[in-house]
């Protein structure tokens, strides 16, 4: 029976009835696979807030647990000082006072350490004050030899919020005296929270073990101390608690604000407190907001692009000739689309190569020759991340859909971070999309690391230091030999340049940098200004000898020789001047000024050696930091090393 072929008009339409399907396939596809990528992304931006909101809870819990030890440490010192001498309303002894203002000192987050007789009333205050009906006062009278840590008050003395740390006091014999307590203010604990990174809604909270809340700081908060001492908190918050009760996150919508927030706490350690940080979804979510639009657009209008490029092919398909030509043409386009310059793109068959586009050839520089046929762990850097990749192929088969970000390797060496996509194709088969991410991974890192560091050396460079060193001075105590500023400038620089090339100098600069560290103890700063400059700046010091000791182990290392290429061996030394808070000045442009000066004066006494800064106005008395003797005056021959 002779088969009639179908007529033009029946062609056409069955032709159009399948180009319709397809292109509802396609969309319904294109849906699928940017919906599956942007749940996945939303599930990373939420973990991502998750992980910040849980470090930065773990970092302040260490904070204050240290500023709680170190209050306490304060208390029971003037606990086992005050053991043996009489409290009394009726004149505290000069020792009693200075012991509380010496341990005070200590403790500079705390205006200062009170003292009580055994009736509750103030000792050390200038009015009449009685604390016998404070909770925190009967709890330490019950229990001596423990720390208390109040719910949130406003005191008596200090119309301010906080909480009250206390111990009690007793004789030898057990015998209660008094209570010693110092009151750590809710402003003192929100200048922790000040300098974290939380977004413009974020916010975070200290609130006692019975969770009445202590501190609260938000940025966008226009009243920070809005219903301290409340114990009003979220279900979500409550509910995690006892599941957890040490540490934990909770998504939930804040009371105080109305803010929904990915949080996350933790008790302060080794103390009941508990600390909350949280981060507000329209923070951490608006990239994610902003890569759903951009995505959405993109399937919209390549899904456009799709349905005309349809509708042309049904215009087209009027006659045979036409249809054939134009299928030819829409294959050739999609040819284009794979074989593009942007997206790698590889299939692969069992962790084989089948295909490549040209951009993997580009990306990775290997050429075709080398990428036929060859092995997936050719692409990756070692063997852990290509079994990384391997284990992941389970969920690829069951989801269908895989995206990941890997460390690959060029055929040069150079190493890539990529942003890898990856469907199933079924029957062991696999497509990839391989996106070079590797300047948006290391561009933040290498900002910031340019914008604090000298690019020879590896130091801070000038803006740095200064920076650090304000810092350093406005947390120094007032009246306390603490900090030293040391001017370093090589002697004999200038003449290695001149005789061996600037390459030479800058090897020489680098081994002083190195040198200047491995000299100076942890904690100090090391940094070079520019040229053969140098700073740096001792902290924490307890007498002038530090200073002392370490110059000397500075100009005696500096001065050793450096081997250049080959055989070659130079030798600079250094001409120091060193400044010291709070006698020489209070402020960094008159430390840094005074240490310049001194290093002159080095200069001018012989070189390699160091000075401090004397003159008539500042004249000091040096066995009171230290010293026998002023350093830098009439002997000085233990400040230079020859």
């Amino acid at each position: 029976m002779e088969i009639k072929p179908q007529s033009p008009v029946r062609s056409h339409q069955l032709f159009v009835i399948a180009l319709v399907v397809a292109n509802i396939a396609v969309a319904l596809i294109l849906a699928g696979i940017v919906t599956h990528f942007l749940l996945r992304s939303r599930e990373l931006y939420v973990e991502r807030a998750k992980q910040t909101s849980t470090n930065l809870s773990h970092v302040l819990a260490l904070t204050l647990g240290a500023q709680i030890k170190q209050i306490d440490n304060v208390l029971q010192t003037v606990a086992f000082q005050l053991r043996d001498q009489p409290i009394s309303t009726a004149g505290s002894s000069e020792s009693t006072l200075d012991t509380l203002k010496v341990q005070t000192a200590l403790v500079p987050f705390v205006d200062v350490v009170r003292l009580t007789d055994a009736a509750g009333t103030v000792v050390n205050s200038e009015k009449h004050i009685s604390v016998g009906d404070r909770d925190y006062f009967k709890k330490a009278r019950m229990s001596p030899g423990e720390l208390v840590i109040s719910e949130p008050l406003e005191g008596r003395l200090i119309k301010k919020w906080g909480v009250v740390l206390a111990r009690a006091i007793t004789d030898p014999k057990g015998n209660f005296k008094g209570v010693a307590y110092a009151n750590l203010q809710s402003d003192r604990i929100t200048d922790e929270f000040d300098d974290l990174s939380l977004g413009p809604h974020g916010a975070v909270s200290l609130r006692s073990s019975t969770l009445h809340l202590i501190a609260r700081y938000s940025p966008g908060a226009k009243d920070q101390h809005y219903k301290l001492g409340t114990n009003e908190t979220s279900a979500e918050f409550r509910e995690a608690l006892a599941r957890s009760p040490e540490a934990g996150a909770f998504v939930s919508v804040a009371l105080v604000d109305g803010a929904e927030r990915s949080s996350a706490y933790e008790r302060v350690t080794g103390f009941s407190p508990i600390v909350i940080v949280g981060v507000a979804t329209s923070d951490f979510m608006a990239p994610w907001l902003t890569e759903v639009r951009n995505d959405v657009l993109f399937a919209c209008l390549l899904e456009l692009g799709i349905i005309s490029l349809s509708i042309w092919a049904a215009v087209q398909n009027r006659t045979k000739s036409i249809a054939d030509r134009q299928m030819h043409r829409l294959s050739e386009e999609r040819r284009l689309l794979l074989d593009n310059q942007l997206v790698g793109m590889v299939k692969l068959k069992n962790r084989t190569e089948l295909w490549h586009n040209r951009a993997m050839t580009t990306l990775l520089g290997y050429p075709d020759s080398e990428l036929n046929g060859a092995p997936a762990r050719l692409l990756y850097d070692d063997d852990e991340t290509y079994a990384a990749v391997g284990a992941s192929y389970a969920r690829l088969q069951e989801q269908g859909q895989l995206r990941t970000r890997v460390r690959m390797r060029r055929k040069d060496g150079e190493l890539l971070w990529i942003d890898l996509s990856g469907a199933n194709l079924g029957d062991g088969e696999s497509l990839w999309m391989l996106v070079d991410i590797t300047e948006a991974v290391n561009s933040e890192k290498h900002s910031k690391h340019r914008a604090d560091h000298d690019a020879l050396t590896g130091l801070m460079n000038r803006a740095a230091v200064l920076k650090s060193l304000e810092t350093i001075l406005g947390d120094a105590p007032n009246g306390t030999l603490e900090i030293a500023v040391c001017f370093v400038d090589l002697d004999g620089f200038k003449a290695i340049n001149d005789r061996h090339g600037h390459e030479a100098g800058d090897r020489v600069l680098k081994h002083i940098g190195e040198r200047l560290q491995s000299t100076v103890r942890g904690g100090d700063l090391v940094a070079r200004l520019g040229g053969d400059e140098f700073v740096v700046v001792l902290c924490n010091l307890h007498g002038a000898h530090e200073v002392c000791a370490v110059a000397e182990r500075m100009v005696s290392k500096l001065s050793q020789p450096i081997g250049l290429r080959g055989s070659v061996e130079v030798s600079v030394s250094a001409s120091i001047g060193i400044a010291i808070y709070p006698y020489h000045g209070t402020g960094v442009e008159a430390l840094i000024k005074r240490a310049d000066a001194a290093m002159y004066l080095a200069k001018r006494e012989g070189k390699n050696r160091f000075e401090v800064f004397s003159d008539e106005s500042t004249e000091v008395d040096w066995r009171h930091v230290g010293l026998t003797e002023p350093i830098g005056t009439a002997s000085n021959q233990h400040s230079s090393v020859s």
